[in-house]
């Protein structure tokens, strides 16, 4: 986030914006001037012109007030417009990431705005308000005594120079926070992910004990924030008190010498209150812009568009790996022998849990990238290709379905391949299931009823791969939810194609595994 995006996103109505709030500021000076005006001619008794005075102070303080109201509104419908383009630039960052998980993105895309909106964006219009509040009160001061403007310039000082001691610790506290709340949306995501078989197992005790240690941590997070905000608006009180009183007895000191007209101690007061007063918020914001940087440089990398590699690729039908390593953040390594699969090869991938088999897939499919070694693809006559990872058809454990309608998952989202969605249909043997359906094909999914099963998706999956054509099938326990019948009928139509098929499967019956060319085993 930075200040010239905001202003490219409409400069008008920015500059208006500004304006608006140094208009309240000039009001409000103006108020403040009124009294002098209301006394002196209390003092000389004319009740008139004290009326009079005191209903142009109550119009100007109305006016400021409706004014500020007025810039809020818009200032908050500006920021929102410039959030809407932040998500869509992070969305668009993160889709055009070739790997990698997007597990902190919900909280980008919303806590960390939010404090970002908090911390800086808010604090700008205050910045121009309170800055020109000051130059304002400070130029009066200066015409009405050169020491009053004097005795202001040295507390200025004081004032905008003290609070830095604390701008380390109040980033530190701040950038801690968005951590901890990365952590803890994490924990739970993990956690409740399991939910059912925390249930089942009647395990909701260690659940609570290790959410609570990260609900904890955030706590203190805030806590500690929450300190360092204390400590900064005490030193900023204490020299605002300290500037306030030295100000109303040299005004005092001043007017009893005659030097000063008698109203202007109720105007120099108001005026102490709005200098300090603003002296103050600009020292807080400018604390508050200090400590949003690291955030501020984070959005600003995530907003980093991210150019995608769009050569032209081609289908695979065949690949093999070289010295193909993957090494995981906790320091386990998983090593993979040199493996070669021929176009139209139907290969049993086996091997001990953590072998590295699923990951294998990953890496094929460029969602998780190689350490060290490398992947080659080769087309249907052998010949190595630059390969359009699209084509592959990959069926994960967990059958991913997006919230749209059954056809469009099919066909994701081209409607050229409408026809040939329904025969994939058939070929997976979901036609059954969907002439069941409020509206057959068309009936959106629902993620968060579940209103396919586990088998329904991954028919679904199986006849996205088979209508996009895909000539390399990746097949990690994709059946499993299907019932026994239609997963060996299904299995049996994938073997008999022409298509290259690779299949994860555990205790697979030897019936089916003899429909396989060869088995390929993993070692951890």
């Amino acid at each position: 986030m930075r200040i010239k995006d905001l202003f490219r996103l409409n400069p008008g109505r920015f500059v208006a914006l500004l304006a608006a709030r140094a208009l309240t500021a000039l009001l409000t000076t103006w108020a403040a001037f009124a009294l002098t005006w209301e006394f002196s001619a209390i003092k000389g008794r004319h009740l008139q012109q004290f009326l009079l005075f005191t209903g142009l102070q109550l119009l100007l303080l109305l006016l400021g007030s409706l004014l500020d109201q007025a810039a809020d509104y818009f200032w908050e419908l500006h920021l929102e417009k410039y959030f809407h383009q932040i998500r869509q630039e992070v969305l668009a960052h993160a889709y055009a990431e070739p790997a990698g998980t997007k597990e902190n993105l919900q909280s980008e895309l919303t806590n960390d705005l939010e404090m970002l909106k908090e911390q800086y964006a808010d604090s700008i219009g205050s910045i121009v308000h309170s800055a020109v509040l000051l130059g304002l009160v400070g130029c009066s001061l200066a015409a009405f005594r050169w020491s009053l403007l004097l005795l202001v310039l040295v507390v200025s000082v004081l004032q905008m120079y003290l609070p830095r001691v604390l701008d380390g610790p109040l980033q530190r506290a701040t950038d801690r926070i968005s951590a901890s709340n990365r952590r803890y949306l994490q924990t739970l995501a993990d956690w409740l992910s399991g939910l059912d078989t925390l249930r089942r197992y009647a395990v909701g005790e260690e659940f609570l004990k290790i959410v609570h240690v990260d609900a904890r941590e955030l706590e203190a997070a805030y806590v500690k924030e929450q300190k360092a905000d204390q400590e900064l608006d005490y030193l900023n009180q204490a020299i605002y008190s300290l500037g306030n009183m030295l100000i109303f007895l040299l005004t005092a000191y001043l007017v009893a010498r005659g030097q000063l007209e008698f109203g202007l101690i109720a105007s120099v007061n108001d005026f102490s209150l709005y200098l300090f007063g603003s002296l103050m918020n600009i020292a807080n914001y400018r604390g508050q812009l200090v400590a949003s940087r690291g955030l501020r440089e984070k959005i600003l990398a995530l907003r980093a568009p991210l150019v995608r590699q769009e050569q032209p690729g081609e289908a695979p039908a065949a690949f093999a790996t070289k010295d193909l390593r993957l090494t995981f953040a906790n320091g386990y390594e998983i090593k993979y022998p040199d493996i070669k699969i021929k176009p139209g090869e139907k290969v049993l991938l086996t091997g001990a849990n953590g072998s590295g088999k699923s990951t294998l897939f990953k890496l094929l499919m460029g969602e998780v990238v190689a350490s060290s070694g490398q992947i080659n693809f080769f087309d249907q006559d052998g010949k190595k290709i630059t390969p359009d990872r699209s084509k592959i058809g990959y069926l994960p454990q967990q059958a991913i379905l997006l919230p749209a309608s059954v056809m469009n998952n099919i066909t994701m989202f081209d409607p050229a391949l409408a026809s040939a969605a329904k025969a994939s249909a058939a070929d997976v043997q979901l036609t059954e299931a969907a002439s069941g359906w409020p509206q057959g094909l068309e009936t959106p999914v629902d993620l968060a009823g579940d209103n396919l099963s586990g088998g329904q998706k991954q028919k679904v999956v199986l006849a996205r791969a088979e209508v996009h054509s895909s000539q390399l099938l990746l097949i990690d326990e994709g059946t499993s939810a299907i019932d026994q019948a239609a997963s060996q009928a299904i299995l049996h139509e994938l073997l008999k194609s022409k298509r290259t098929v690779v299949l994860i499967a555990h205790n697979l019956p030897a019936k089916e595994r003899a429909l396989f060319d060869r088995e390929l085993a993993l070692t951890a």
